[in-house]
């Protein structure tokens, strides 16, 4: 069993960063181990994981919870503080390579540590408005922490983060090129 309040945390940060178009088709990736149960989630731009003590385990189990189950999920649990059970969902199977990706990434074993002379990213503003609206667990003035790394599975510079006691992920800047084909005069909307 799981506190209702720690399980509308996770669907409800989870919701934040999943979207129906990204490569997981808005899925929700949920990994129960022991007495802990984390969630995973990726927009393709942003992936993110959080976790909670689970009551009465030790137990074992992975699934997936699709975009639209999570929001009702998430919908009847506002203002719930009683216990629940976690999500029902189905198996990961033939996404397995993909999410062991998102959560590597969530869990920086991939990050090499550098510095550079003078570090530039660009970001979509819209991403940067989501993490205003992460949920954590107990106090709710934590700092979102970043950090820059080269992330070598993904072959590009990333921003991993930390807010709170629970909440970790990594930010993908938006690809240089990318913003270079959009405007014409780069200098205009980039340093």
């Amino acid at each position: 069993m799981i506190q209702a309040e720690d399980l509308h945390r996770l669907l409800y940060n989870a919701i934040l960063f999943s979207d129906k178009k990204s490569a997981v088709d808005g899925d929700i990736l949920f990994v129960l181990t022991g007495n802990s149960l984390a969630v995973y989630a990726t927009d393709d731009h942003v992936a993110i994981t959080d976790v909670c003590v689970v009551e009465g385990g030790p137990g074992a189990a992975e699934f997936l919870v699709p975009l639209e189950t999570a929001k009702e999920l998430e919908k009847g649990l506002r203002g719930c503080t009683d216990l629940a059970d976690p999500p029902a969902g189905r198996s990961w199977r033939d996404e397995r390579d993909f999410w062991y990706t998102v959560i590597d990434l969530v869990h920086g074993r991939q990050f090499s540590d550098f510095s550079y002379d003078e570090v530039t990213f660009a970001v979509n503003p819209d991403r940067m408005r989501k993490f205003s609206l992460i949920k954590t667990p107990g106090r709710t003035d934590y700092p979102l922490d970043f950090k820059f790394g080269w992330n070598d599975t993904l072959e590009r510079e990333v921003l991993p983060f930390k807010i709170g006691p629970s909440v970790r992920g990594v930010l993908a800047p938006v690809l240089r090129g990318i913003i270079r084909e959009k405007f014409k005069d780069e200098k205009d909307v980039m340093w």
